[in-house]
């Protein structure tokens, strides 16, 4: 898989359900990577965790 294939697995992952980036991508590119793949893509990753100066006393998800 190129690197800029599995960028785009990775975008497409980050917004949606896996199964609905497989479709997706198909559609935008014409290739299809199964959504059990994008899972596998997205879990192998390592995100490096964020570094906070101040203590964090309110938090809102939305």
């Amino acid at each position: 898989m190129s690197p800029q294939l599995e960028a785009n697995c990775l975008l497409l992952s980050a917004n949606v359900s896996y199964e609905n980036a497989a479709r997706d991508l198909h559609k935008l590119t014409g290739i299809y990577v199964d959504h059990s793949t994008q899972q596998r893509l997205v879990h192998r990753q390592e995100f490096a965790e964020l570094e906070v100066g101040e203590t964090i006393t309110e938090l809102s998800i939305d």
